[in-house]
């Protein structure tokens, strides 16, 4: 078994005051103030900082002291340049703790470089040694040293030059201005594994370029190899720009909201109801992951609101007021799914069907919801993984394609990591679509609730009058398994308005469930024959005992509500 996974490390290479202030709000771990930062605000790529521009370490001292040092609270490291021949690593790493850098690190980076200038500039002494020596210069100083590199033999050198933190590089971030790659996630993870072969695990490890180019890219590469965190560049620069004016642009469409809004919250989802823990986590976790773009992962079974859920979510994050585009995995075949996904041309395979788009394309702008992803077959999995991964979507008989962007949330009443473990589902697909889990409980582990949702669909069915439950009916109500979940409760409270119009519901109409019966601590209960009855407290701390101290399932077995027994564990100190 392997170690416990390091916390993730944010850092972001920036080149501007803006840029830098909105990061170090967010929470980043470190800023890198890079001239490439400073050349993508401008439009160019990053590869423009190789070019002889404007001298690149003046440049950095200059963004950093006029727009970043006194602003920003994360520690700021200054991307060095050590080519020039006039260039002690000792003096310039001097410059940069007197002006108020916390560290350094090696960039512009001749690790990036290869063929014979690479060469030829190892042969000057203007190389990566000499990037090694720069690193050297300010371990000795005590300031925080991040090294870049391409190989294994670069991050050995670095590692025993002196760096806190080694940042493998897999190429320029592809997309948007910068440079395109054919590199996979996969290979990326592969790649970083290799790179980092032999480095101790105290120092911090982290990646950047290639084909990550967004949260959940970097997630899945962390999960895949040993790195640990990811520095942001080319993926972060415009963001708080862009942030800015879409909160803006929200602040405005939001007045034809409310009013919706409004009515919404007096007809709440069912997935909401209830004010137990659980269920008031759930309500957290949703209001914080609904407005990103992150795909989203709803696990659970069946009956318990999944697809209520991702459709809420769907409302709650996007400006369309088109419905989310739903699939149901389960009636998929491999031939028959391949076109409802990707959509075909007219008259392919003798079928009189015209040109169509298929689900993919048809959640441009949208949500695009997979209902029990599950039960995709392999075939229809690598697909869905084509699409996570790239967004390309081509209709079946067509000779090309369009790019997609869609918000994915997929729901499962399977436990996909052990699908993966037994090679069922894909597991490049399941980090795919795994970025956020949310697990929605069974209605037996939120008994507390029963009550309340027992009457909110109650005033359902019957248009917004309050039905009286007695205690007795919600005894058996609270006392059922409900192996139907919330689904079961709504049948059953549909049942029961139906068939009675007094606006009361007794024992007796509920009397059709086969409830386990609540168990009371007995009046004498025996140990090996001794004539000698426990206390309450030896009877719950017993059944805690066999269930390993599992609460959930001892209050099942002692057949009182989960909060029921946290009292009495707190009354009788058995924590």
């Amino acid at each position: 078994m392997s170690e416990q996974k390091k916390p993730f490390i944010f850092g972001a290479a920036v080149g501007s005051g803006l840029t830098a202030l909105a990061v170090d709000r967010a929470g980043a771990d470190f800023l890198l103030v890079l001239n490439a930062g400073r050349l993508r605000m401008r439009g160019a790529s990053s590869l423009a900082a190789y070019l002889p521009l404007r001298p690149a370490n003046e440049w950095v001292f200059e963004i950093a002291e006029e727009e970043i040092l006194h602003r920003c609270s994360s520690p700021v490291l200054a991307g060095l340049n050590v080519r020039d021949p006039a260039i002690d690593p000792a003096e310039i790493v001097e410059k940069a703790k007197d002006i108020g850098f916390a560290g350094v690190c090696n960039f512009p980076s001749s690790a990036m470089l290869e063929g014979q200038l690479r060469q030829l500039m190892e042969a000057e002494g203007i190389g990566f040694g000499k990037e090694c020596d720069l690193i050297r210069a300010a371990a000795a100083q005590d300031l925080k040293t991040l090294a870049y590199v391409c190989t294994n033999r670069e991050a050995r050198m670095m590692h025993d030059a002196g760096a806190e933190r080694i940042c493998v590089v897999v190429g320029f971030t592809g997309g948007g201005t910068g440079v395109s790659t054919n590199l996979t996630l996969e290979a990326a993870a592969d790649l970083a594994n290799r790179v980092l072969e032999g480095i101790p695990d105290t120092v911090e490890t982290l990646i950047e370029g290639g084909p990550i180019t967004s949260p959940e890219d970097a997630l899945t590469v962390t999960r895949l190899s040993r790195v640990n965190g990811y520095i942001a560049g080319s993926t972060i620069d415009r963001l708080p720009i862009e942030h800015a004016i879409k909160e803006v642009a929200r602040s405005y469409t939001i007045i034809s909201k409310m009013g919706r809004g409004a009515k919404s919250n007096s007809t709440r989802s069912a997935v909401f109801v209830g004010g137990s823990h659980i269920m008031q986590d759930l309500r957290k976790v949703v209001a914080d992951v609904a407005p990103s773009d992150l795909p989203i992962l709803i696990t659970g079974e069946t009956g318990t609101g999944k697809s209520i859920l991702a459709a809420d979510i769907h409302v709650q994050n996007s400006t369309s007021k088109r419905d989310p585009v739903v699939v149901d995995c389960t009636g998929l075949s491999t031939d028959i799914g391949s076109i409802q996904l990707l959509g075909q041309v007219a008259g392919l395979n003798r079928r009189d069907v015209p040109l169509a788009r298929g689900a993919l394309e048809s959640a441009h702008g949208n949500s695009l919801i997979l209902e029990e992803v599950s039960a995709l077959n392999s075939d229809l999995q690598g697909l869905m993984l084509r699409f996570a991964e790239t967004g390309y979507v081509q209709r079946i008989g067509a000779l090309d394609g369009r790019t997609v962007n869609a918000r994915l949330i997929t729901t499962s009443n399977q436990d996909l990591e052990t699908l993966v473990q037994a090679k069922i589902f894909r597991r490049d697909l399941y980090h795919r679509i795994n970025t956020i889990e949310i697990v929605v409980p069974p209605l037996r582990d939120r008994r507390d609730d029963i009550a309340e949702l027992a009457s909110y669909f109650a005033r359902t069915f019957t248009q917004g009058t309050d039905v009286l439950f007695t205690n007795a009916a919600l005894r058996i109500l609270i006392e059922h398994e409900w192996p139907g979940n919330v689904r079961e409760l709504l049948n059953v409270i549909r049942r029961v308005v139906t068939l009675n119009a007094t606006g009361r519901v007794t024992a007796q109409d509920v009397s059709f469930l086969k409830s386990a019966q609540v168990s009371e601590p007995p009046k004498q209960i025996y140990s090996g024959g001794a004539a000698e009855p426990i206390s309450e407290r030896d009877w719950i701390a017993d059944a805690l005992r066999q269930h390993n101290y599992r609460k959930g399932e001892t209050a099942r077995h002692l057949g009182m509500a989960p909060r029921t027994l946290y009292n009495k564990i707190k009354k009788f100190q058995l924590e």
